[in-house]
C-alpha cells in the first residue's frame, strides 16, 4: 500500500504524462490536418491538369495517387500521423482514467485523515 506521500508523487507524475501525451497528440492532430489540406490541394491539382470533372472523391484520389509520388507519400504520411493519433488518444484517456482514480483515493484519504482528528 502506497503512503499518502508516495501517492501524492505517483499522482504528479501521472499529470505529467497525461499532460505531455495531450501535447504530443494536439501536434499529431494538426500534422494530420496539414497533410489532409496537402492531399486535397494535389488532387484538385490532379483534376484540373487532367480536366476531370464530375468524380467521386474517394476515386479521384485514388487515380491521382497511383499517378502522383508525392500525394502517395503525403497519403501514407497522414495514415501513419493517423495511428500514431490512435495510440495517443487511448493513452491519454487511460492517464486521464488513472489520475483520477488516484486523485480520488488520494481526497479520500485526506477526509478521513480529517475526521479522525
Amino acid at each position: 500500500e502506497l503512503t499518502d506521500i508516495q501517492l501524492g508523487q505517483l499522482l504528479l507524475r501521472i499529470s505529467g504524462y497525461w499532460g505531455f501525451s495531450t501535447r504530443i497528440l494536439g501536434t499529431v492532430e494538426s500534422d494530420i490536418a496539414l497533410l489532409d489540406a496537402f492531399c486535397k490541394e494535389k488532387v484538385a491539382q490532379y483534376k484540373v491538369a487532367n480536366s476531370l470533372k464530375q468524380t467521386a472523391a474517394d476515386l479521384l484520389e485514388a487515380m491521382a495517387a497511383v499517378n502522383d509520388a508525392e500525394l502517395a507519400d503525403l497519403r501514407m504520411r497522414k495514415t501513419r500521423r493517423i495511428a500514431v493519433q490512435i495510440r495517443l488518444s487511448a493513452a491519454v484517456k487511460s492517464y486521464e482514467i488513472f489520475y483520477t482514480a488516484l486523485s480520488r483515493e488520494l481526497s479520500r484519504r485526506t477526509m478521513s485523515a480529517k475526521m479522525i482528528q
